[in-house]
């Protein structure tokens, strides 16, 4: 008879009950499916944890005071590990469970009421001995610990009970349906309002749950034989001949598997391809309920019509797939446990006995080919009841012999788990209560001791809390519970304990992608990088961590400068932004230009990706960088969401900035980052180091003070060369003397000699080294003093050095707008024979800047055509040479753009600030403008001074230009500064 046929032949009120039972059972059974499927989602799920390492990346160098100093950029390096989410108990799962089996008791109460009467008052009684173990007196419903609530509600299902069953033995099932389910809502409803407990209608569920797992045990052995049922008709299907071969050799393959997953099981050998047993439970459940019109002879004394049996089986079924559903979805890892060999023990114990009962009573029918299963539960030689009384008896024997009380214990864990999971988080001790008397019955209850690690942790007990964390590894660690350990010892700095505990948890899990990841870190920590890269290399292999272990090796590589995948870097089209980030950090570590492109997030939200992605692209860019998308970096930087990160890129952009000759912007930038509090010391020093590159030793010594006293240690050789230079020997002896401290040999030659220098008299020039006499001309020979200095640097016989002497003191009367006696030093220059390549570029350099100033612009040009390139750094200059070629051929409007750019970009540039306020004379407004912007920043040029006054006595700001030129009297010998107030005529000025 087919399904429609078999419903048409029933009443329509039965159709739809049909289509009821099946579908809550459907869901129950897809859920459990799903959960079993996401296991052990949402319970544990992955977080990964970044950590962003930064190494400096030398970007330009510059020599000063014949020492070098490299401006620096921040490479910023990415490593990620994985890391579970603090416990997350399933409480929805649970009040889904307590609806399927409200549900699926109602329809049970109702069938119950339909049994015949001598099964009808052995269900009751043993229903209402269910019922009572609900724990009624645990609500205090009627006062704490008082039964008779208990007694009521047990009362009121029974009077319910016995109503149908005597008094309207007509009604219909689904009136009797309605019935129970209705008294169920009630008594919910009840329970939530009268109950003073927390959650009462969870805790409830929570009550359910011993019955619930009784109930399911009952349904486990109930199917425990259909796989084997299944073969027999398998056997007919597939073969006219040889149905019994065929079948013993189904049968004993099948049962051969369970004895492996069993000796699995108990250590006896080790098999990684057992069946899982719950598969084997759902496979054997969904069987059941396909074929249970055919078990409809066993159980015609118990039901009138094979209608309810039909029934009961949906409601038995949804109710177990409700309960496994549950336990599986909230990770109750104990009972699961269990579970789990019971599933293995019973299919056993009832498959084997069910082999005997299927030879027994049908060999015969095998040999005639008859069609065995329309007969199977009409047994002629062994009855089905001694078929389920030996199949019992060997499941208990199994349940026995493997310790019987550990999963009684364990069972008991997996209650409290489920009563600690109602009240985890919640501002009470019930949900620590509940997990110690789970960790109490079963101490590698893995759910019970992450919850108990993190309540320990919040706590701030953390030697408990890592206690809890290893317990959780004491049996079958998982990835989550090995994972979460690990952390611990991370923070405890226990590398070796970390690594011992990882490798244990590679050979429990070998394809584990999350293990591997974070055991390279481990080994990476302690330097092994070779053993790093093969975890990292292993680690790729697992879809999940491919990105981790990607990123993870490339930063490796970076760290550990190591030569390994230097051509696959650049393969970084496709690439996430996490590994593209790692990429570009190896390629600033190599010193590779990259051609690759990057694009900014579509919703302009940085994370730790995009944003050390961004910053190390604009490094990798600074010597090219579009200015465009330079800017638009910063203006997404910029944004408040993205304040987190703006430093990285704020740092970065500043660098790029500084390299296309953006100073002002480059120092605006720094100075940002550092008002976030960010690099505090290394970000002054970087600013201190760009003004000393930009000749500007008085504005560098305030920036270098900031460093200083934010313990940057760089910044102290810089601040002495930086004291020395701007003529504040006495100061700048201290800070040298200071150095001395420090255990470095190298350091501390340089420290004496540079004493020696600042602290010896001119008698001592003669004894002192090359090197010595070069730092002497520089630092201890006043500027008017040029019989002393030609005298003693006649005396230094290493021509480079006495070539960095005569540069020096040329570029002082150059800086002092001294040009006659500028030219004068600089002509020393000819004739000497130059090894230093860059010296000789640097002369070349600030012949340029001479000649500019003389106005010789046909010379300028002849030199620059030999192939003189600015490039990076240079950017100030070139333009500047570019403007004043452009003003010389006449075209004014390219020569504007060019002066605005100078006197936008850069205000230490003061040739460049005071040609462009002299280009725009005619708008005085716009002309003072820009001087006073510049001495803003750059207030002891004595230049930008110079073309300030008469500027601003022009505009009527006396005070102002009164104030300028005290300024320059402090810079300019007497007789440069009294010739400057004579040719200007201000001597009424400095009465003022």
């Amino acid at each position: 008879m087919t399904l429609r046929t078999l419903l048409n032949s029933w009443r329509p009120d039965y159709q739809k009950l049909f289509f009821f039972f099946v579908t809550i059972f459907a869901l129950a059974l897809l859920g459990a499916v799903i959960s079993f499927s996401l296991y052990p989602w949402p319970v544990y799920s992955w977080q990964q944890l970044q950590e962003l390492q930064t190494q400096e990346l030398p970007l330009y160098a510059f020599e000063r005071g014949n020492l070098e100093f490299t401006l620096s950029a921040e490479n910023y390096v990415l490593f990620e590990r994985w890391l579970g989410n603090p416990i997350q108990p399933n409480v929805i799962a649970l009040d889904v469970y307590f609806i399927l089996f409200g549900l699926s008791l109602s329809a049970l109460l109702a069938i119950l009421s339909a049994l015949p009467r001598y099964w009808f008052y052995a269900g009751t009684t043993i229903m209402a001995f269910l019922i009572a173990l609900f724990r009624w007196d645990a609500l205090s419903l009627a006062g704490s610990g008082n039964p008779m609530m208990g007694i009521i509600i047990v009362s009121i299902f029974l009077g319910v009970l016995f109503f149908f069953q005597f008094f309207q033995s007509s009604a219909s099932f689904l009136k009797r349906l309605l019935a129970f389910t209705v008294l169920c809502a009630l008594l919910g409803i009840v329970v939530n309002a009268a109950s003073p407990v927390l959650q009462p209608l969870r805790y409830l569920a929570v009550n359910t749950l011993p019955i619930a797992l009784v109930l399911l045990i009952i349904f486990i052995m109930l199917v425990a034989h259909q796989i084997m049922a299944s073969f027999v008709s398998l056997a007919l299907a597939s073969s006219r001949t040889h149905r019994l071969r065929q079948f013993l050799i189904i049968s004993t393959i099948y049962l051969l598997n369970l004895w492996v997953a069993y000796l699995d099981r108990i250590g006896w050998m080790d098999w990684d391809y057992t069946m899982s047993p719950f598969l084997l439970f759902f496979s054997s459940s969904v069987l059941a309920v396909w074929t249970i019109r055919q078990r409809f002879p066993i159980y015609e004394f118990l039901f009138k019509n094979e209608v309810l049996l039909i029934y009961f089986i949906f409601a038995f079924g949804t109710m177990a797939f409700a309960t496994m559903g549950y336990f599986i979805s909230s990770a109750n890892d104990i009972v699961l446990l269990s579970l789990n060999d019971f599933i293995l023990y019973t299919h056993i114990g009832y498959g084997m006995m069910f082999l005997l009962y299927v030879v027994s009573n049908f060999l015969g029918m095998f040999e005639k080919n008859l069609p065995i299963p329309t007969v199977l539960y009409k047994p002629t030689t062994m009855p089905y009841f001694s078929y389920r009384f030996a199949g019992l008896i060997v499941t208990l024997a199994l349940i026995f012999y493997n310790n019987w009380a550990a999963h009684f214990n364990h069972l008991t864990s997996g209650f409290y788990t489920a009563m600690g999971d109602i009240h985890f988080g919640q501002p009470n001790v019930s949900a620590h209560t509940a997990y110690r008397q789970a960790h109490v019955y079963a101490p590698y209850n893995q759910h019970a001791a992450t919850a108990l690690a993190a309540l320990e942790g919040a706590n701030g007990n953390y030697g408990k809390e890592k206690n809890y964390a290893v317990d959780a590894n004491r049996f079958r660690p998982t990835e989550f519970t090995i994972l979460n350990a690990d952390n611990l010892f991370i923070l405890s700095g226990n590398a070796y304990e970390e690594i011992r505990l990882l490798r244990k948890g590679k050979n429990l899990h070998p394809a584990s992608g999350v293990i591997r990841n974070n055991l390279g870190l481990a080994f990476a920590r302690i330097g092994m990088a070779d053993s790093a890269k093969f975890y990292f290399t292993e680690a790729a292999k697992d879809h999940r961590t491919r990105r981790s272990a990607e990123m993870n090796v490339l930063g490796l590589i970076v760290k550990a400068d190591m030569p390994d995948y230097v051509d696959s870097v650049f393969q970084l089209e496709s690439g996430s932004p996490s590994v593209r980030s790692n990429a570009f950090a190896l390629a600033n570590r190599q010193g590779r230009t990259l051609s690759a492109k990057v694009k900014l997030p579509k919703d302009s939200i940085l994370d730790i990706f995009s944003a050390s992605l961004l910053a190390n692209y604009l490094t990798n860019q600074t010597n090219q960088i579009d200015s465009a998308f330079l800017s638009t970096c910063v203006l997404v930087a910029q944004k408040e969401k993205n304040l987190s990160f703006r430093h990285m890129i704020l740092q970065s952009a500043a660098k790029a900035c500084y390299a296309s000759g953006q100073v002002n912007r480059a120092f605006s930038l720094l100075q940002e980052a550092i008002f976030l509090g960010s690099s505090v010391g290394p970000n002054n020093y970087a600013l201190g180091l760009m003004a000393m590159d930009q000749e500007k030793h008085d504005v560098a010594l305030s920036y270098f003070l900031y460093a200083l006293n934010n313990r940057s240690v760089p910044a102290a050789q810089a601040n002495a060369v930086s004291l020395a230079e701007v003529g504040r020997i006495d100061e700048a002896l201290v800070a040298w003397d200071t150095l001395g401290n420090r255990k470095d040999t190298t350091l501390q030659a340089v420290v004496e000699s540079m004493k020696r220098v600042l602290g010896a008299p001119p008698s001592w020039f003669p004894d002192l080294s090359e090197r010595e006499r070069l730092y002497y001309a520089r630092y201890r020979i006043p500027l008017h003093d040029s019989i002393l200095f030609s005298r003693l640097v006649g005396q230094i016989k290493n021509e480079d050095f006495r070539a960095k002497a005569f540069l020096h003191r040329a570029r002082q009367y150059f800086a002092d707008d001294e040009l006659s006696l500028s030219v004068a030093q600089y002509k020393n220059l000819q004739g000497l024979h130059l090894t230093d390549t860059r010296l000789f570029a640097e002369i070349k350099y600030f012949e340029l800047r001479l000649l500019a100033s003389q106005g010789r612009m046909d010379d300028l040009q002849a030199i620059i055509k030999q192939g003189i390139l600015f490039g990076p750094y240079r950017e100030s200059e070139r333009v500047y040479y570019e403007a004043l070629k452009q003003e010389a051929s006449g075209d004014m409007t390219a020569a504007g753009r060019n002066f605005e750019w100078l006197a936008r970009n850069n205000w230490y540039f003061d040739d460049g600030i005071v040609a462009a306020s002299r280009f725009f004379k005619r708008d005085s407004r716009k002309s003072y403008g820009i001087l006073a912007d510049a001495l803003q920043v750059n207030p002891r040029s004595a230049k930008i001074l110079k073309a300030y006054i008469p500027v601003a006595l022009a505009r009527g700001f006396d005070p102002y230009a009164v104030n300028a030129l005290e300024t320059l009297r402090g810079i300019l010998a007497p007789t440069a500064f009294q010739k400057y107030v004579n040719q200007n005529q201000l001597s009424g000025l400095l009465l003022q």
